[in-house]
């Protein structure tokens, strides 16, 4: 779990997980219908056929000050007319604000439910703040947002000048009118990328996420790449729909974009290979639902109070007295972990001095060979 960057002020909303069960139900639980988030573990052309149509990306890095001067390039003083963006107002909310910048932007194709229609036409002629602020007093999304926050029975204060943690931010890529964004709701405007279609938007998008993570030059690995696309569970039922109706020679009337592109697809589909596509429909199917059932339980316990449970556990373990060797175990095992970090550590910096010997000798001998000889 990381920590969020986030801004003092507004209403209180809590930290959640980047999680794509969470994500998926915060989406519902704003009212869109249709859409689902997943989890990308590659930048390649398979994970991005495998979730298509896919209508942006959230992006979860390590917030550096020192690396925001270039990426700060290309960031529009004005919001160009259809874009969608807020400024960073709320506290702890960067990850609902990168979904809303992605499905805001997402009218036409998306079924958005009636808050987010509403929010959008009330905030479509207000300035970048001013949506923020609207956005930070929400009701309903407020409501959306804070319902994944952990029960927390005792409350630990730490002083302002201990924080310990690191800085992670959440940030959007989406294509809208034909344009890539990306939308960081630290920046005064979205940034503009290249221009892109439904096909390209996905190559330029890649193309600027490896440039950032190059940019940390292999200090952080610490990455976290999440997809908004169509309900996967939806997208199956509709292709065997289709198959289905082609191998019975049925019609294959459709009503929006995204099933003419199945449609497309089914059309030029072989014959011979329907049946086997089907079974493999089948199983695709019963994955989701096992999916989501996985989502729903952890998303239970991810809210469920377990301090009783630990008290009375803690207490039953005092009255076997079974307490004081566990106790004493699990700090000899701590122990046995701090040293294994530490050697660990030891091993990598003697590395890194290696290397750099290395690379002094290394140039050293280069500028000897360089050195021009005298002639007489």
């Amino acid at each position: 779990n990381f920590n969020t960057f986030t801004m003092a002020g507004g209403p209180e909303w809590c930290t959640i997980e980047s999680d794509p069960g969470v994500f998926t139900e915060l989406i519902q639980k704003f009212g869109v219908k249709g859409a689902q988030v997943e989890e990308l573990w590659g930048l390649d052309d398979a994970s991005y056929k495998r979730l298509a149509p896919m209508y942006g990306l959230i992006f979860l890095f390590k917030w550096d000050q020192t690396l925001q001067t270039d990426i700060s390039a290309n960031v529009l003083d004005e919001v160009p007319e259809g874009v969608f963006f807020a400024k960073q107002t709320i506290n702890n909310a960067c990850a609902t604000q990168a979904i809303l910048s992605i499905l805001l932007n997402c009218p036409k194709k998306l079924e958005l439910g009636s808050t987010l229609s509403t929010f959008l036409d009330f905030t479509s002629s207000l300035d970048p703040e001013s949506i923020g602020m609207a956005l930070a007093n929400q009701h309903e999304i407020r409501i959306a947002h804070n319902s994944f926050s952990r029960p927390e029975p005792i409350q630990i204060e730490r002083a302002k000048d201990d924080e310990e943690g690191e800085a992670f931010h959440f940030i959007s890529y989406v294509p809208v009118n034909g344009i890539l964004y990306e939308i960081d709701g630290l920046q005064k405007g979205p940034r503009l990328i290249d221009g892109c279609d439904d096909n390209t938007w996905f190559e330029k998008a890649k193309n600027c996420l490896q440039q950032r993570m190059a940019s940390y030059q292999s200090k952080e690995l610490r990455f976290t790449l999440l997809a908004i696309c169509k309900d996967l569970k939806l997208k199956y039922n509709q292709e065997k729909d289709l198959l289905t109706k082609k191998k019975n020679n049925q019609s294959m009337d459709t009503d929006n974009d995204d099933n003419n592109n199945m449609t497309e697809y089914i059309n030029n589909f072989p014959t011979d290979q329907i049946d086997a596509r089907l079974s493999e429909l089948e199983d695709l199917i019963k994955e989701e639902d096992v999916k989501r059932e996985k989502w729903r339980k952890e998303n239970i316990r991810r809210r469920h109070n377990y301090f009783p449970f630990i008290l009375n556990l803690i207490g039953l373990l005092g009255k076997k007295n079974m307490l004081k060797p566990l106790t004493e175990k699990a700090k000899e095992k701590k122990k046995e972990k701090i040293k294994r970090m530490e050697e660990e550590m030891k091993k990598k910096e003697e590395a890194d001095k290696k290397d750099k010997d290395k690379a002094g000798d290394d140039s050293t001998a280069t500028k000897t060979d360089d050195k021009p000889t005298d002639s007489k």
